[in-house]
Parts: structure tokens; C-alpha cells; sequence
């Protein structure tokens, strides 16, 4: 069956700022969820290096949203306990693995709300 069930991928990165600056990222990243508003669907975001913008856009807005994946994900306790929060689910994939840090963040996501990125090494 032939069905849209998410609206993504987008989301802010900041490690990629050569291709895109966080400026213009910024803009367009709260505009994008307009379309979670009128469709009702959940979101498939990416985020890397970004969460406490990501955080605070999403708490902004969460009237208009209807919960989804931050994929990606590399940011602190604190970031993440947000997110699942506001009822997202959480993905990681090597860039979520890079630091001890990292390790200690990523391993008290609750299992019901992990999701594996089959594309990491």
C-alpha cells in the first residue's frame, strides 16, 4: 500500500555547516514543521550537533506535532531526556557513538524507545 506515513528527513546539523550555515538551518527547520501541523504525521528528524536547538524548536512547538524519530542523535542527558520527553523516539548511529560521553547518553535510552540505524558501522 502506497502511503506517506512520516514527513522527513530534515532537521539541523551542525557539523555540516560548509553545505548548509545554522542561520539559513534554522529558518527553514521550524517552517518544516508546518507540515507535521497540517498532515498530523510524525517526523523523522536528523540531528547531529545540534540538540539543544533542536530541544528548544521542538518544546516551542509541540502543540503542532505528533512525536516521531530524532535520528542521529549526539547530544547530552539532558538533550535527550527532552526528546523523549516529548514523546520522541531516539536513533543512533556511529556519530551517536564517538565519545565515552556519547556511550553513557545513548545507553539509558529505554529499549522501547531506541531505535538501530542499520547504516553505522
Amino acid at each position: 500500500k502506497e502511503q506517506v506515513v512520516a514527513i522527513g528527513e530534515f532537521g539541523l546539523d551542525y557539523d555540516r555547516t560548509k553545505f548548509c550555515d545554522k542561520e539559513t538551518q534554522l529558518k527553514y527547520f521550524e517552517k518544516q514543521l508546518d507540515l507535521c501541523e497540517e498532515t498530523g504525521l510524525p517526523l523523522f528528524l536528523h540531528c547531529r550537533a545540534a540538540a539543544p536547538d533542536l530541544v528548544n524548536i521542538l518544546q516551542n512547538n509541540r502543540s503542532r506535532l505528533a512525536g516521531g524519530v530524532v535520528h542521529s542523535f549526539d547530544g547530552s542527558a539532558e538533550d535527550r531526556d527532552s526528546i523523549l520527553a516529548l514523546g520522541f523516539h531516539i536513533g543512533i548511529n556511529g556519530c551517536s557513538l564517538k565519545t565515552e560521553d556519547n556511550l553513557a547518553v545513548m545507553k539509558d535510552i529505554p529499549n522501547n524507545k531506541l531505535m538501530i540505524e542499520t547504516d553505522c558501522p
